[in-house]
């Protein structure tokens, strides 16, 4: 996914690598002024060293706005691609077969996509534009300090060369250790989500010390490897300034030989040792954005294989039906076998109730007709096609609600009908909820609400859309007795020209249902 999105714009990142070797090689032409500069000072000659310290100014500023310009442009030209990546990322989540993400686990998912979005985050362009800029530097210095002597330009890359295998090989664990740490970050931030999200369980179940423990485990290991990153990261940066002083000291010491032997000027030695940067840096600019390069690669690797296991659902929604049937339906999860040979046909303005035990397969049957599930085997028919969706409505025990408020929860982004609303919300009992919690958002995961408001709004959602199809399962949860059949009730004339589906571990009057079934 996001490797593709890479080889699209492929013209655009290549046109930034080609713009930062012509920054680096623009970047040269104020040091060629430099030499000019010293050797008109030390012999004295005023008027020729102003010229020239202004036509460095001037040339300097140049360069300088030229490269903010298109590092500015590169720059935005990031921030819409990664832009983008989040908006494919969000479009093949919502596209996606629900079966499948739910396999790969839904917070997990997220916990990678979060994470590895930082890493990739701002860094590839700064990585192009700072990689041709190095080319350019390395490539133009060597070819100008050769003109003043080839021993000094052989020792320092002979130098530069012996580091970089030495620093590759400390970099090396550095890239074993990092993808690590990425792995194990997620493993502190899946446990700190449980813990969070399931505190109250824990301490009813006095579990505390047991959770406290395990996550104090999976920190510490997440610390270690950290501090093993840290350390190789310093060692690696005393490498980098050890050997680059020791570039300058072989460079002082040929050069200053040179200048006493009149083989070279003042001017000209400073030149060459400013020259020097341009050629070492390349190289330690290389070697310290090898773990950036490194973790970008395992992120967009990651981001990109948890997609590779989610395929992209192609739906063919219907709003209206006559019949839907199930043709010897199979489910199984993994060796569980839910369903068998399983057979059903359900009309246009059937009220169909499913009963039966814990874990018969109810809640999948529905969860069949959503088409968030497809069956091991055999067929399910609407209208006698197969691959076919029905727009319908449904309240599932695991649905969610959002962080906006009650209203806002019940319309669900579709336009506000206030008569209707006020009808639904007369239905579901939910009057004083709303004066309780006004406009005021119920927050994440519906933390305000107690289940059965949940229950209720919910409902509430689900009996908004306008459809041919209503699925309930479970929504007796958290609601008294008396409540429940009173919602029910009410709920069920307002459905009476609807096809409704049932599932519920309470008993309810058979009047309401034209169908019957357990399995």
């Amino acid at each position: 996914m996001i490797r593709d999105k890479y080889k699209e714009n492929f013209s655009k990142i290549l046109l930034l690598f080609l713009t930062g070797i012509i920054v680096g090689s623009l970047s040269i032409i104020p040091m060629l002024f430099i030499q000019k500069v010293i050797d008109y000072l030390t012999l004295g000659n005023r008027i020729e060293f102003i010229k020239y310290i202004i036509f460095y100014s001037l040339v300097y500023i140049l360069v300088n706005i030229f490269r903010i310009a298109l590092v500015n442009f590169g720059s935005k030209f990031e921030l819409n691609l990664n832009r983008d990546i989040r908006n494919e990322i969000v479009e093949s989540i919502l596209n996606t077969k629900m079966e499948q993400l739910e396999r790969a686990g839904r917070s997990n998912v997220f916990n990678v996509i979060i994470d590895d979005l930082k890493s990739i985050d701002d860094k590839l362009i700064p990585l192009v534009f700072d990689l041709g800029f190095s080319i350019s530097s390395f490539v133009i210095g060597s070819i100008i300090i050769i003109k003043y002597d080839y021993i000094m330009l052989f020792a320092m890359i002979a130098i530069s060369v012996a580091s970089t295998i030495v620093i590759q090989k400390i970099l090396k664990s550095s890239e074993i250790a990092s993808a690590n740490s990425q792995i194990q970050r997620l493993n502190v931030i899946n446990k700190f989500f449980d813990i969070i999200v399931g505190a109250r369980d824990i301490k009813l179940f006095n579990k505390e010390k047991i959770f406290l423990n395990e996550f104090y485990k999976e920190n510490q290991t997440l610390n270690k490897l950290d501090k093993k990153i840290i350390n190789i990261k310093n060692v690696s940066q005393a490498l980098v300034s050890l050997l680059f002083n020791l570039i300058m000291a072989i460079l002082i010491f040929i050069g200053g030989m040179r200048v006493s032997q009149g083989n070279l000027s003042v001017g000209a030695l400073i030149a060459i040792i400013l020259y020097a940067s341009m050629i070492t840096d390349p190289i330690f600019n290389i070697i310290e954005n090898q773990k950036e390069i490194s973790a970008f690669k395992n992120s967009v690797k990651r981001i990109d294989d948890t997609f590779k296991r989610i395929e992209k659902e192609c739906v063919n929604l219907i709003e209206n039906f006559n019949t839907i049937e199930f043709k010897d339906v199979s489910l199984n999860y993994g060796d569980n076998h839910v369903l068998t040979d399983f057979n059903l046909a359900i009309n246009k303005g059937d009220k169909l109730k499913i009963n039966g035990r814990t874990g018969s397969g109810k809640s999948s049957i529905a969860k069949l007709i959503t088409n968030m599930y497809k069956p091991t085997s055999g067929n399910i028919y609407v209208d006698g096609k197969e691959n076919q969706t029905v727009s319908l409505s449904a309240v599932f025990q695991e649905n969610k609600l959002f962080n906006m408020s009650i209203i806002e929860n019940i319309t669900f982004k579709s336009t506000v009908n206030d008569k209707k609303l006020n009808e639904i919300i007369k239905i579901c009992r939910l009057d004083e909820v709303l004066e309780k919690y006004s406009i005021k958002n119920i927050g994440f995961d519906s933390s305000t609400l107690s289940g059965g408001e949940k229950t209720r709004v919910l409902l509430a959602r689900a009996l908004y859309k306008d459809c041919e199809l209503y699925i309930f399962d479970e929504i007796s949860t958290g609601l008294d007795e008396k409540l429940f059949y009173k919602i029910f009730d009410d709920t069920m004339k307002y459905l009476e020209a609807k096809t409704v589906i049932t599932i519920d571990h309470k008993y309810i009057d058979e009047k309401y249902f034209s169908k019957n079934i357990s399995i």
